[in-house]
């Protein structure tokens, strides 16, 4: 059985079991970086719908020997155990006065997602590109959202400046920005493995020995890191609003900015020893062994010196 024929009878079985009181469909869902993945969603009477259930893993496990009655009743466990959302999401997708508090932006590579884009209204910024979400839902396992296609805006009947506008209100409040030292995260990093792990005195004396020596760099800091205070998508922080310009004039030096993710990005006061050449190259080889596929942002650097100029690539 091949993976179309697979999808085809999931959502056969999926829908035989669940009844006539629900819908079945699968779908490609455009993911960041990547031609799309096939989905299957779910709704029933009371538009309560499912996150996106992704079903190459299991196909995998099918082609492995899983039976197909397991994989269906996974399916629906992972339905019954989704959050319920008592408003219609089709609905507020629809009405724009409704949904427009909760449009945000995130930034991606222009290049990679080239593809996509042609369906997703956009705005291009160096080899960058600022697109557009609704947030469904916000909570400790992270956030679940919509992106804005063409066929919803066309729907709204608005300008892509209208959704830009309120999304630099929006993006900053259900997101906001946070600036740390590089020594500041390596130690929120350490102090997280001790306290999570099962770990020996000897290592742990080790750990806290690194946690002090970090904490007395402070004053010599280099490189801060810029993002959100969720960690998802915070990239985004280059284009919030003076948030470049406040850091500038708060450190008192221009800034390289180092594309970390999708996620975050690195800044490193342009007066610091280090050359573009040495950062460029720096970036590259993060992204090429460290970054998954689907959250690397640039291969390039940029350089920020004031309002005037704004974000300057620097290749």
């Amino acid at each position: 059985m091949n993976y179309n024929e697979f999808m085809k009878e999931i959502s056969k079985e999926v829908q035989f079991k669940l009844g006539a009181d629900y819908k079945v469909k699968v779908q490609k869902v455009d993911k960041i970086n990547t031609e799309g993945l096939q989905s299957m969603v779910i709704w029933d009477k009371k538009q309560k719908m499912t996150p996106n259930i992704y079903l190459e893993t299991f196909y995998d496990e099918f082609l492995e020997g899983r039976a197909m009655d397991d994989i269906v009743n996974e399916i629906i466990v992972i339905y019954n155990n989704a959050d319920t959302n008592p408003i219609s999401i089709i609905d507020c997708i629809n009405d724009f006065e409704t949904i427009k508090s909760k449009i945000y932006f995130r930034v991606v590579n222009y290049k990679k997602n080239e593809i996509n884009l042609q369906y997703i209204p956009s705005i291009p910024i160096l080899d960058l590109a600022l697109v557009f979400c609704i947030l469904v839902k916000q909570d400790e396992n992270g956030i679940g959202n919509i992106t804005i296609t063409n066929d919803i805006i066309n729907k709204w009947n608005i300008s892509i400046t209208e959704v830009y506008k309120e999304a630099q209100i929006n993006t900053p409040h259900l997101f906001p920005p946070t600036v740390k030292s590089m020594s500041e995260v390596m130690m929120s990093i350490m102090k997280k493995e001790i306290s999570q792990n099962d770990i020996d005195m000897e290592t742990m004396e080790m750990m806290n020995l690194f946690v002090e020596d970090l904490n007395n760099q402070r004053n010599e800091e280099t490189m801060y890191v810029a993002s959100n205070t969720i960690g998802i998508n915070g990239a985004a922080w280059l284009f919030y609003e003076n948030e470049l310009k406040e850091f500038r004039n708060k450190i008192g030096a221009n800034l390289y900015i180092l594309p970390s993710s999708i996620h975050e990005v690195i800044l490193v006061p342009s007066n610091e020893r280090l050359s573009k050449e040495d950062l460029l190259k720096m970036v590259k080889d993060v992204n090429s062994s460290q970054v998954p596929e689907n959250e690397i942002l640039s291969n390039n650097i940029y350089e920020y010196k004031n309002d005037i100029e704004g974000i300057i690539a620097l290749f």
